[in-house]
């Protein structure tokens, strides 16, 4: 599909409107004005921020091809293999400096200690988040609107991507790309994002649980 004039200056619009809500969002957001940041909720703030406002953008360019929620076998056994496969090559490939560079992270971007139910929030807010704003809003953006190849658009984003995952290593790089590729293919056969998100949040879920179990064997008694 080409790229209209009507469309062009649609997007316009709604872009300047998405602005806006960003800029009042921010206001809300800023450290004299909500008390929740001083207690390093930031990452939990940012992905709910991100949550929503990628929800508004999906609304807001009527991208609801892939919001459906259906039952599907294949989808559930999507899940499955996609954990099984990523715990393979995690046990294969971990080393004790990718553990520290783990733990590292968990500190720098979580704040150290956390809870099980924390962890889950925010495995939750930031897998949705980041499945509807990659596998729904981007690929409609750039296959639909904009009319790219739909394997151009899948490297594209998958690329991006692994990108944003690349302070946790050139693995993680690789897995978070190939785990990508694998997103698109679930979401495609179950027409629902839905199943993509639930994998991405018990990935990111377990990880977290684990470091956090890690991290509290070592405490002193």
């Amino acid at each position: 599909m080409g790229f209209h004039a009507k469309q062009f200056t649609e997007i316009r619009i709604n872009m300047v409107l998405y602005k806006i809500i960003i800029f009042f969002i921010l206001k809300l957001s800023d450290k004299r004005s909500l008390n929740i940041m001083s207690k390093n909720y930031k990452p939990l703030l940012f992905y709910v921020m991100f949550l929503f406002l990628t929800i508004l953008l999906i609304v807001i360019f009527k991208f609801n091809q892939f919001l459906r929620c259906t039952y599907s076998i294949l989808g559930f056994l999507g899940i499955f293999f996609f954990l099984f496969i990523v715990f393979i090559f995690d046990r294969l490939f971990r080393n004790s400096e990718r553990n520290e560079l783990n733990k590292h992270l968990y500190d720098t971007l979580l704040g150290g200690d956390r809870s099980l139910i924390f962890n889950f929030i925010i495995s939750v807010t930031g897998s949705f988040s980041e499945e509807l704003f990659f596998r729904v809003f981007l690929f409609s953006l750039l296959h639909i609107v904009i009319g790219l190849n739909a394997y151009v658009t899948i490297a594209i984003i998958s690329i991006l991507f692994g990108v944003m995952h690349f302070t946790q290593g050139k693995l993680v790089f690789i897995l978070s790309l190939l785990s990508s590729i694998y997103f698109f293919l679930l979401m495609i056969i179950t027409k629902s994002f839905v199943y993509p998100a639930i994998a991405h949040t018990l990935l990111n879920f377990i990880e977290l649980e684990l470091i956090r179990i890690e991290k509290n064997k070592k405490k002193p008694a």
